[in-house]
């Protein structure tokens, strides 16, 4: 509510007499609804307008009181619905990251565990009769000399070659592994000095002439550097080092990865944070142990450790391997920190990584084939909708 005057039109007011006052005979102050202001230009006195606050009836005052509170506990209650959405989607997350990391592991049935062994020895068969068969050259004695030695050194094996081990795709079971991992605790190779010496015999590694002219196995050795900071890969993952021995016997390369954990840390412990829920798993030499079954059992989709979610969106790495198990014939779920909500990651979020994988195995066919021409790896790149 404003109240109007001009110069044209000045307001009358009456004194107790009766008689007509004109605007030069009202006492206007700045207090006023309304005052003059000097013109500069013409010295004459102008008028201007000061709003007022508007005058509402008790009834009025009553009803907007009302809404003022209606408003506010619209908010609050709006407020309350936000943080407990919060709430909710960051205990989901602690619950999810819980559930790999202290979960209680499943174990697999004895028959995984029968034709586990027999990869086992099948894998490590000509290192066996090579340095420690002894005359005892059947099948059932490299795999209870593999057990043996798993149950010495406390080892576990873990990873892709579980998975392609226990697989019940008959494709897979056609394709032998070409490559083991194999967890160790960090005290092993200290307590045992002969311990290397002894997984690269009962590998067979390759052996290479060193510059000094000297005789010793093919081994590439990564040790974890203070340097790198607590943001590396080993840092992360709680390795100390990685011992990569590669072979060819009767034609076929192979490759061993010796884990080293760091001090105070379970090999398992690395284990439980692999990216993907699949792999999650591990062979002591008695039972087969699983984070989670229904997913390595292709029952239900698997999952991406929520560690690494940055890495699935940045990193070509994680990617290629995603896909990788992708084309295995298991499904992976995400859970987007945004809304706490799990999202299958599908072939056609994965383009660029199936390209690379295609130009990899164009490249690796021309090495096997030396006459053909090596393909060029500078086609185009479809971008996926993810990384966009």
């Amino acid at each position: 509510m404003s109240l109007y005057y001009s110069m044209s039109s000045p307001h009358p007011s009456l004194n107790a007499t009766g008689k007509t006052l004109s605007e030069n005979d009202y006492p206007l102050t700045t207090t006023d609804p309304i005052y003059p202001v000097a013109n500069e230009s013409n010295n004459n006195s102008t008028w201007i307008t000061i709003p007022t606050k508007p005058v509402y009836s008790q009834k009025q005052k009553s009803i907007n009181t009302v809404k003022i509170k209606e408003r506010k506990q619209r908010r609050r209650e709006t407020q309350k619905i936000k943080k407990e959405k919060k709430e909710k989607i960051h205990q989901t997350i602690e619950d999810y990251k819980k559930r790999w990391s202290k979960g209680e592991p499943e174990k697999m049935p004895n028959k995984y565990v029968t034709k586990l062994d027999k990869d086992l020895a099948s894998f490590f068969k000509s290192g066996y009769l090579t340095y420690f068969s002894e005359g005892k050259d059947t099948e059932e004695d490299c795999i209870s000399f593999v057990k043996h030695m798993i149950k010495k050194y406390k080892l576990i094996i873990s990873g892709g070659y579980i998975l392609k081990c226990i697989s019940t795709s008959f494709t897979n079971a056609l394709k032998p592994s070409v490559d083991v991992d194999i967890y160790v605790p960090h005290t092993i190779p200290d307590k045992y000095p002969e311990f290397y010496d002894t997984m690269a015999k009962l590998f067979n590694c390759d052996r290479i002439t060193t510059k000094k002219g000297e005789q010793d196995y093919h081994v590439n050795r990564f040790i974890a550097s203070s340097k790198q900071g607590k943001g590396s890969f080993f840092a992360k993952n709680g390795i100390f080092s990685v011992y990569k021995h590669q072979r060819h016997v009767d034609g076929l390369y192979a490759e061993m990865d010796l884990v080293r954990a760091v001090s105070g840390m379970k090999a398992t412990s690395i284990v439980r944070n692999f990216d993907l829920s699949v792999c999650m798993n591990w062979y002591d030499g008695e039972h087969i142990y699983v984070m989670d079954m229904p997913g390595v059992k292709k029952e239900e989709p698997g999952y991406l450790n929520y560690s690494y979610n940055s890495l699935y969106e940045e990193s070509n790495v994680s990617r290629d391997r995603i896909y990788k198990y992708i084309m295995r014939g298991y499904r992976v779920h995400y859970l987007n920190p945004l809304d706490g909500t799990f999202h299958e990651i599908e072939e056609d979020d994965l383009l660029n990584a199936k390209h690379r994988m295609e130009n990899k195995k164009k490249m690796q066919n021309a090495l096997n084939h030396p006459n053909l021409t090596l393909p060029s790896l500078k086609s185009d790149i479809v971008l996926s909708n993810t990384a966009k």
